[in-house]
């Protein structure tokens, strides 16, 4: 095919997908009211927007995970003012740029499922939802689809270039999310075994030289990944540390995951030892050289080039991480409290989903990913090459790992699910070739169907994208939104914004917010650039005078009673949702009452309803709060009613 072919049947063709893709993601944008994690999010990067690092330095942690996303919040918020779409800006953005990476396997997989590739990532409920939501989790599927692109082609070639990319990009990984010690800790221990496991099968018909040479490149890519993990890996030592009668990661706010004053000593200590480990790595090749198990004349990466792979990474975490080298505690979040934080939580099982929550989330929105790629997956991992059995190994062991983990929270299937949509696509690429090669009389016939009927298989979740994102987004009769701030504080934040441009008070309106269950948030974001705003708890410390009050107060309905008498120069108050979450009724089910599933489910009327109409018939969890604003502002507040579907089994 030449040049100008190509334009018309691949170049133009991804064009209007990436267009489709821009518009997906930054239509609408600002139309849900912001989640308590994403308020989390934004405002402590609208802190660095205004230049008080220093307090962000002070106020981050690793609960939050790590800086990546708080510093380019901030510089987007520079490029474009902080407003409420701004605040999802860079996810958008994220999610816009997953659906380029599809051309990183075009040799792979050819032009047309490279286009489909990137059409499905495009329109998939998951990727898309969770890429117009401030979190990091759509810049770990960017990170880590970058990096098994990069391993394969180092695998394949032995570049340099690419060891550099994966330094960079896994260093922004790290400094994204704490996943990223999965994520490596996954490719680890593949290439581990890997390795070994071709040491063993080799081993009476080569020497070592021979042995090394024919794993030059995982050895290479292992060293590179073991050399830059080590020295931050420490805190995993936290899983021992019962055997070891030691604290090394406490469980006490504000040090969760940090040792105690007895153990500090010790972690030290044990951060030392792993980097000398890693400093070993870096002379591997001399050593060897020294040992006589290889000769001089035996290329292996120099360690000129590891050392500068090891200065990418570092430099990175740590500018990152230093707050630009202004806040030097940042040092022990990098090389302990990230990875010993996230431990600490795994006991804390937050969430407390059940074993099968994975299956059922890729069942309702990924069926077309998840069941594909499971069955690719199976059949690479006995008849695959060694890089199909490798994304087979990536995306089974993720989704195990996952559902292993205690902690089990919706966005996390983006991690889940990425692996199984990449198996995808090399599984349906094979199954074209095999039928490309096959003998059959109507083999075209066979050809042009199974490519039509992948094509509607991955086009069919479009309704449920659509009603999740654009239609009711974030209403709760969907499994993908978890304890969401209700449509109400959106209409709440717009009515105000109205009423101090109204009554000329314009930043000087003051307001009152109850803090009670954590109801700050996502207060704090969208109250921002409002002078006299406080927060209170109301039911410990309630009001005891009328001009106490605000000319706005926010009060949680529990408190209304202690409060409500100190606020009659306020008009009535207004009873709105503050935040509201699935029913959850799933956590009934278990192995031993799976005969009365007929009986639950209505013979499984009550599942198609869901699955097709997301009608449900238990009562969504709500927690209320009451509006009050003072009668001398002439204006009142009102709020829409809120209508879930129910099941009409």
């Amino acid at each position: 095919m030449n040049n100008r072919q190509t334009i018309y049947t691949f170049y133009l063709p991804f064009l209007s997908i990436i267009m489709l893709s821009a518009f997906m993601h930054l239509y609408q944008l600002d139309k849900q009211s912001l989640h308590h994690d994403e308020s989390m999010h934004v405002f402590y990067s609208w802190f660095i927007y205004k230049g008080d690092l220093t307090a962000f330095s002070n106020i981050h942690t690793p609960m939050m995970h790590g800086p990546f996303q708080f510093y380019f919040n901030s510089l987007l918020f520079h490029l474009f003012g902080d407003s409420n779409y701004t605040a999802r800006l860079l996810p958008a953005l994220f999610g816009i740029l997953l659906s380029i990476l599809p051309l990183l396997f075009r040799k792979d997989l050819g032009n047309l499922l490279t286009l489909v590739f990137a059409f499905t990532l495009t329109i998939s409920p998951t990727l898309l939802y969770f890429s117009r939501f401030a979190r990091n989790d759509i810049y770990v599927a960017v990170w880590s689809l970058v990096i098994i692109c990069c391993y394969l082609r180092y695998n394949k070639s032995g570049e340099f270039k690419y060891l550099i990319v994966s330094s960079l990009v896994l260093a922004f990984f790290f400094i994204t999310k704490e996943s990223a010690y999965i994520f490596t800790a996954f490719l680890l221990v593949y290439l581990l075994v890997t390795i070994f496991s071709d040491f063993l099968k080799s081993f009476s018909t080569k020497d070592f030289k021979g042995l090394v040479i024919a794993n030059k490149h995982n050895i290479e890519y292992f060293m590179f990944l073991l050399i830059v993990s080590l020295p931050i890996g420490g805190a995993g030592f936290i899983l021992f540390q019962e055997q070891l009668n030691l604290i090394l990661g406490s469980t006490e706010w504000p040090n969760v995951g940090l040792p105690n004053a007895d153990s500090t000593t010790y972690a030290i200590t044990i951060t030392i030892m792993l980097s000398t480990i890693s400093i070993i790595f870096i002379f591997l090749h001399r050593i060897l050289i020294f040992l006589k198990l290889i000769d001089n004349q035996f290329k292996f990466i120099s360690v000129k080039k590891l050392l500068c792979i090891i200065f990418i990474f570092f430099f990175v975490l740590l500018i990152f991480h230093t707050s630009f080298f202004t806040k030097f505690d940042g040092v022990k979040i990098a090389f302990w409290q990230s990875l010993g934080y996230w431990i600490a939580q795994h006991d804390v099982a937050r969430g407390a989903q059940p074993w099968f929550y994975y299956i059922m989330l890729a069942l309702v929105y990924e069926y077309s990913a998840f069941i594909i790629g499971s069955i690719s997956g199976i059949y690479f991992l006995y008849k695959g090459n060694k890089n199909e059995k490798f994304i087979a190994y990536w995306a089974f062991i993720s989704f195990l790992f996952y559902s292993y983990a205690g902690e089990k929270m919706p966005w996390l299937l983006v991690e889940v699910i990425l692996p199984f949509y990449l198996v995808s696509f090399y599984g349906i690429r094979k199954w074209l070739n095999w039928l490309m090669n096959s003998s059959f009389s109507n083999f075209r016939y066979i050809y042009y169907s199974s490519i039509f009927l992948i094509l509607i298989l991955f086009i069919s979740p479009i309704n449920n994208t659509i009603r999740l994102v654009y239609t009711n987004p974030g209403w709760p009769n969907e499994l993908l939104v978890y304890v969401q701030s209700s449509p109400h504080i959106a209409e709440i934040d717009k009515q105000i914004s109205l009423i101090s441009k109204e009554t000329n008070k314009l930043n000087q309106l003051t307001i009152q917010i109850d803090s009670t269950d954590g109801f700050s948030w996502p207060w704090a974001w969208y109250f921002r650039n409002y002078d006299s705003v406080s927060y209170r708890d109301f039911g410990n410390n309630p009001f005891t005078n009328p001009n106490q009050a605000a000319d706005i107060v926010l009060l949680s309905d529990r408190n209304k009673s202690k409060n409500h008498y100190f606020l009659n120069q306020h008009n009535s108050p207004v009873l709105y949702t503050h935040r509201w979450w699935n029913p959850e009724i799933y956590k009934e089910f278990s192995i031993p009452n799976i005969r009365f599933i007929p009986e639950i489910t209505d013979n499984g009327c009550k599942l198609i309803d869901y699955f097709l109409h997301r009608g449900i018939d238990s009562s969504i969890g709500s927690i209320y709060a009451n509006i009050y604003v003072r009668e001398s502002l002439s204006s009142t507040i009102n709020v829409s009613p809120l209508v879930n579907k129910t099941s009409s089994c």
